[in-house]
């Protein structure tokens, strides 16, 4: 299955590949998106959710309010749409 990860903001969409996480494949593609921890402690990567399903890799200390995940510990399920 062909994902892709649309950064809305950044008006761009590009193909999923594996990654580590949302967090490391925007940053590996040029989209800025804060961070700090980066183990879904502190909560400040987090993003809306505009479309799609994530999976969480590691389960995140802070949870976010629906429609929000953390990028430093998410995945794609489907292709996705994120406010950034």
């Amino acid at each position: 299955m062909n994902l892709t990860v649309t950064f809305k903001r950044s008006g761009r969409t590009v193909a999923w590949t594996e990654a580590e996480s949302l967090l490391a494949f925007a940053e590996h593609n040029g989209v800025d998106a804060p961070f700090s921890c980066g183990a879904g402690v502190c909560g400040t990567c987090a993003a809306a959710l505009l479309a799609g399903d994530v999976t969480y890799v590691e389960d995140p200390l802070y949870l976010p309010d629906p429609g929000v995940v953390l990028l430093c510990c998410t995945t794609p399920k489907t292709s996705v749409v994120l406010d950034l």
